[in-house]
């Protein structure tokens, strides 16, 4: 935290550790409470990229892409996709909860098995003497495909689908909110109510259901128009499910989702022999990705989501907003926007004078 005093004509103290003076004491007290923290909060959810992202439009060096999240999703839910509906999956965590929401019926291993048992069914097939198109419209409504999972026509399973997952989505959504502030709700009751009709309950709703319907739906029309079942009907219902995110926008999701699949990928092409497998990649990256994290959250916090920034003050208990981030400001910074002239709590007997002089008032505040 004090590497820039050895550039800059402050010392540690007065830049990095203001409720310390002692720099071994500030980091042994640091690393104490980020062991304490990363004992429980074990996953990091690639905070790193979308602040990289953020910082890169701050500065102009890309331009940002409207809803730019919904390409991202769909990229990966192309890749896997693909893998849910194969015999062997990129990742089994993953795999797990695509099954936790679309069901076993259109994994791969389920399609496996499918295929073992249909040819008897559709030799017993016989032509019934009607119009081909009549025939094709009205088996939507009346039957599944000979292939398909489920059961009932495919049309019907298609909204019960929504409907279902609509009510997932605003459960699920409803009671994370109430479980995150239940004390609050337990002295004002009468809010209970307006939780409840939150728009973003709907909008997850209306997220889980385009999801899983048309994941689905998208699944059944492969087996409609080519009459077999292909790995490659799950890329194309992955494309088209990920649109849900027009209705609930959750870019850390999508993140997620990207750098997982670069994550199987590559391990993949390791264990076929692709790829060379770089010892301690892993880490590196971990460790690159933390320290531009915590760059981002001294030099340019106002390009850091709320969410990732309540996160590092959790990891550190508060430490990290007492950077003096003011103290950069003569050398064109903008580290200190936001923080509208309040500077941290010092002991002005290790603070030399020309830091003692930028202080606005005698009375010092802390964060």
């Amino acid at each position: 935290m004090g590497s820039l005093s050895k550039l800059l004509p402050y010392t540690c103290h007065e830049l990095g550790h203001p409720w310390n003076h002692s720099c071994f004491s500030s980091s042994a007290e640091v690393g104490i409470i980020g062991f304490i923290e990363s004992c429980k909060i074990y996953g990091v959810v690639y905070l790193a990229s979308e602040c990289l992202w953020n910082t890169a439009v701050g500065y102009g060096y890309v331009k940002p892409i409207p809803r730019g999240e919904i390409l991202v999703f769909a990229g990966s839910m192309a890749v896997l996709g693909y893998n849910f509906r194969s015999s062997k999956p990129l990742s089994r965590l993953i795999n797990s909860l695509l099954q936790l929401l679309l069901g076993c019926g259109e994994s791969g291993a389920m399609i496996v098995a499918r295929k073992t048992t249909s040819p008897r069914k559709l030799q017993g097939l016989q032509p019934k003497p009607q119009p081909w198109l009549f025939r094709r419209v009205m088996s939507l409504f009346t039957n599944s495909h000979l292939l398909c999972p489920h059961r009932g026509g495919c049309l019907p399973n298609f909204f019960v689908m929504g409907v279902r997952g609509f009510f997932q989505g605003f459960l699920m959504q409803f009671s994370v909110k109430l479980l995150s502030s239940a004390s609050r709700f337990i002295r004002h009751p009468g809010k209970l109510l307006d939780l409840f009709f939150n728009r973003n309950n709907f909008n997850a709703g209306l997220f889980l259901a385009w999801f899983i319907s048309v994941f689905k739906g998208t699944c059944c029309a492969g087996r409609w128009w080519h009459g077999k079942e292909e790995a490659s009907h799950g890329a194309v219902a992955g494309v088209l499910s990920a649109f849900a995110m027009y209705f609930y926008s959750a870019p850390s999701l999508a993140l997620y989702m990207m750098w997982k699949v670069l994550e199987c990928v590559y391990e993949k092409g390791c264990d076929e022999g692709y790829l060379p497998r770089i010892p301690g990649s892993v880490e590196l990256l971990y460790s690159i990705s933390t320290g531009y994290l915590f760059h981002v959250a001294v030099m340019e916090m106002h390009y850091m989501k709320p969410s990732y920034w309540r996160f590092l003050l959790r990891l550190t208990w508060g430490r990290l907003q007492d950077y003096n981030r003011h103290l950069l400001t003569p050398f064109g910074m903008d580290s200190a926007r936001g923080l509208n002239g309040i500077w941290p709590k010092y002991d002005l007997k290790h603070v030399s004078e020309s830091v003692r002089k930028m202080i606005p008032n005698p009375i010092v505040m802390k964060l």
